[in-house]
């Protein structure tokens, strides 16, 4: 298989530099960009994102897709590997953004930034986006956009909620984020190093993967590749806020009275923020929506409220057996069963 590896650097609109691998086949057959999830780096989709690696052929979706001829786009959001252009001890400010930030400066740039390469060569092509838990959440609200719309083919979403219902479980992130409250306070934080330190590594495995799915050593691996970011306080603090409101939602611009008033059918209007979970309607794309029945981070009830909502007419629903939040992308059984099962539905679309 002939095939070339470029790293591209993209500047965003509010400075920061981001980093995307390009795996580009001869003659491929469509653009397909992959988005990682909240904790996590490019490495959730595309582990160890090194050819030379042993793992990679076998336990990065990039390759997979790759080897069926499709131009596959890795990208690092802020605060990631390549992508973190800032150290968080000289210019901690620069580390205040939030869910918000990646729907509307991160994945559009990086869109805008691929298709005007294909402009180039007189190409108006529009991507397929894959999306990792938050991955998939952005893809989301950045599809029921005019830009989102005019600029994608299609969304697949793995383990991405919009609900989180009481049936969520999210307490690891909940008993990690009120250690550092005040919510107005934005500060980085090297998530997962916090994680082992304050003992909640347990909890974390718990109810992030099923472990009859990965090896122990491998599992290790991969949380050492794949959690190793620098990250906003508010990112984690907006996940709150999301269970709070059981509501996937813009940062409220007045956290406190939103507090205060979100129950109120007539003052909540005034303060609460803008809806996705309320506004799927939005969403027109085709769409392939993935889950695992023993994910805890994004249950079938969620996911399904998600499908039986959002506005597309070409929708699709696959529930897997067996599978938790980790493991539903990563190991042997993700390759056999979940890889093939994203480059059906694009093949079908392309």
């Amino acid at each position: 298989m002939q095939y070339s590896i470029e790293k591209h650097h993209i500047k965003t609109s509010d400075g920061w530099i981001l980093e995307v691998k390009r795996y580009m086949p001869k003659n491929f057959l469509a653009p397909v960009l992959l988005l990682h999830g909240l904790g996590a780096n490019s490495d959730c989709l595309d582990f160890y994102g090194d050819e030379q690696n042993i793992y990679w052929r076998k336990y990065s979706l990039a390759f997979h897709l790759l080897k069926h001829k499709f131009d596959v786009w890795v990208a690092d959001l802020r605060g990631r590997k390549g992508s973190q252009t800032f150290l968080p001890r000289k210019e901690p400010l620069k580390y205040n953004w939030n869910v918000d930030t990646y729907i509307e400066h991160d994945l559009p740039d990086i869109v805008r930034y691929i298709r005007r390469l294909y402009y180039k060569k007189g190409e108006d092509t529009k991507l397929f986006l894959v999306g990792k838990s938050m991955g998939g959440m952005i893809s989301y609200a950045y599809g029921m956009t005019l830009e989102g719309k005019n600029s994608l083919r299609g969304v697949v979403a793995i383990a991405s909620p919009a609900c989180f219902e009481k049936n969520s479980d999210w307490g690891w992130l909940l008993e990690f984020v009120k250690i550092f409250y005040p919510r107005r306070l934005s500060i980085p934080i090297p998530w997962f190093k916090l994680i082992e330190e304050l003992d909640l590594m347990e909890k974390f495995i718990e109810n992030m993967v099923n472990l009859e799915n990965v090896e122990e050593k491998l599992l290790r691996k991969y949380m050492d590749k794949v959690f190793n970011n620098t990250i906003s306080l508010k990112v984690f603090t907006q996940f709150v806020l999301f269970l709070k409101y059981a509501d996937f939602c813009k940062f409220p611009r007045w956290p406190w009275l939103c507090d205060i008033f979100y129950k109120w059918p007539f003052l909540g209007k005034l303060f609460y923020p803008y809806s996705y979970k309320r506004n799927l309607w939005k969403f027109k794309l085709p769409i392939l929506l993935i889950v695992g029945d023993k994910d805890k981070q994004a249950p079938v009830d969620d996911i399904w409220y998600i499908f039986q909502n959002i506005g597309s007419k070409d929708k699709k629903y696959v529930e897997l057996p067996e599978f938790g939040h980790i493991d539903i992308s990563f190991g042997d059984k993700a390759r056999e069963k979940v890889f093939p099962c994203i480059y059906k539905w694009i093949k079908e679309r392309v």
